[in-house]
């Protein structure tokens, strides 16, 4: 236990398995194929649960009526940057 207290950290002890849930998942779609080999689970985690953030303050705390566009926008483009390379394909 911190000095800060059994509150706090049980904060940080579910935070955590948020993450480890996110990485999880996301390592199953490399095993499936449905994202690249090379990519890491931790990094995909970290950079969703941004996201996530960034909308929920936009969305909620400035009232970005532009927030759910922004969010997916950035969705995408990670789930972009995680796909894997399609195939070489034969020159005959």
């Amino acid at each position: 236990m911190t000095a800060l207290g059994p509150v706090r950290d049980r904060l940080v002890e579910l935070q955590r398995e948020w993450f480890g849930v996110i990485a999880i998942s996301f390592l199953k779609g490399v095993v499936e194929g449905h994202f690249r080999e090379d990519a890491d689970p931790d990094q995909f985690a970290q950079d969703l649960y941004g996201i996530m953030l960034g909308f929920h303050h936009a969305s909620r705390l400035l009232q970005d009526p532009e927030a759910d566009r922004r969010a997916r926008r950035a969705f995408e483009r990670l789930l972009v940057d995680a796909a894997p390379s399609p195939p070489p394909r034969d020159h005959q």
